[in-house]
């Protein structure tokens, strides 16, 4: 079903909100755009609770809580828009820092991430899917000594 150019502001605004709240490393504001039941999606690895979505944004440093970043910043570049969805292409930047299982040590390089995220919507207005594609080869080449 088509969505009218109020509804699309409405899902951009939430977006907007989203990111501004990531940025802040505002995890409570974080999780107030989801829906109780949203799902997200890093790489195929699938969240399906509010508790594993919450993790998954501390995990990369997107709250107060150490992550494997320091001062992880979120930077859209372009946005589509479908009658479904919100498409964004753009890069996390910030230092790597932190230590994870499947990772290489902290490197303490400022480190550039592009990514594409999907975000879609519910009829009550919060975000039911957060899907996104990283490109993590930044922090393995980090991580590599010569």
């Amino acid at each position: 079903m088509p969505v009218d150019e109020t509804e699309r502001e409405r899902r951009r605004r939430l977006v907007v909100d989203h990111v501004a709240a990531e940025n802040a490393h505002d995890i409570e504001a974080i999780m107030a755009t989801f829906a109780p039941h949203a799902i997200g999606q890093i790489n195929g690895d699938v969240s399906t609770t509010p508790e594993a979505i919450r993790q998954g944004h501390v995990f990369f440093g997107l709250s107060h809580e150490p992550g494997i970043f320091t001062n992880l910043k979120v930077v859209h570049e372009v946005e589509h828009f479908s009658d479904e969805e919100i498409i964004y292409e753009g890069h996390f930047i910030g230092l790597h820092t932190g230590a994870a299982p499947g990772y290489p040590p902290p490197s303490g390089k400022e480190l550039t991430l592009p990514y594409v995220v999907v975000y879609r919507f519910d009829r009550d207005g919060g975000l039911v899917s957060e899907s996104a594609r990283i490109e993590f080869s930044p922090i393995f080449a980090a991580g590599v000594t010569p």
